[in-house]
């Protein structure tokens, strides 16, 4: 498929009725799925709506100019299929060859990645969670907070080896905090988390809506500088010298930050 990538403040940018043509989807359809995961996608940057031409009735057509990390959180949330695969990795070709012309580097054709564009476990726990999963009103889980996140972070050069469990891991330092801080444990609640391996079904958390701004403050204060480095260190795929140099420093641990929980 042909498409052009808009130039928004020195950010080249993908329009959201292309990206529905793509994975052929109704552009309304999707208009729909980035309004309700909109808090997600605003976490890798402001969301760009934009006004095109006048729709049935009189009403105009919104669209969404999304970046890199927008486009790719956006995706976890439709059904892959070989088409949304191959429409995923042409449109991150599209944005890296950009890159590299802005980097004054020359445009050529990219070889074959040695590993893979996600870890294929994470990408499957993805698809049976929001296939199979409802949680209860007022309630939210970490991997469905997170996923988008680790998700994310393959397209910055942070690799989860296949059996890697990092909501694990944050789950077990969240309850640590909140005991820690005297929350009322007996208001957390248990949800059917599928998995795709021979873990099958299993009970994992929820929590209630009142404790999401004090998780992403303690998420982003505290664990990804003081915990998920160490996590990184056991849990990555090995990665060249220069690919690490590069991905390490992304999670840097911070003396004060330990002083948060």
């Amino acid at each position: 498929m042909s498409f052009d990538l808009v130039e928004v403040e020195g950010e080249r940018r993908i329009d959201s009725r292309i990206v529905a043509k793509g994975i052929h989807v109704q552009h309304d359809n999707l208009m729909q799925t980035i309004n309700k995961y909109r808090p997600g996608v605003e976490k890798y940057g402001i969301l760009l709506f934009e006004t095109g031409k006048i729709k049935k009735r009189g009403r105009p057509e919104q669209y969404v100019l999304l970046n890199k990390e927008q486009f790719g959180y956006l995706l976890m949330f439709v059904r892959v299929t070989e088409t949304v695969r191959a429409y995923r990795e042409d449109v991150y070709d599209k944005f890296l060859a950009y890159e590299r012309i802005q980097q004054g580097m020359p445009v050529q054709p990219l070889p074959a990645p040695a590993i893979p564009a996600i870890n294929s476990l994470w990408e499957q726990r993805l698809i049976h969670f929001n296939r199979k999963t409802h949680l209860p009103a007022g309630y939210w889980s970490i991997f469905g907070m997170v996923a988008g996140h680790c998700w994310a972070d393959e397209f910055r050069g942070v690799h989860l080896v296949e059996e890697s469990l990092p909501d694990g891991s944050i789950g077990k330092r969240w309850c640590q905090y909140l005991r820690s801080q005297s929350y009322d444990m007996g208001l957390i609640k248990k949800y059917l988390h599928h998995y795709p391996d021979k873990r099958g079904t299993q009970p994992a958390n929820i929590y209630p809506n009142e404790w999401l701004g004090a998780f992403w403050t303690w998420f982003h204060g505290t664990y990804l500088t003081v915990y998920y480095p160490n996590y990184l260190k056991t849990h990555t795929l090995a990665l060249p010298d220069a690919q690490e140099k590069k991905v390490l420093p992304y999670y840097s641990s911070s003396p004060d930050s330990k002083n948060f929980g």
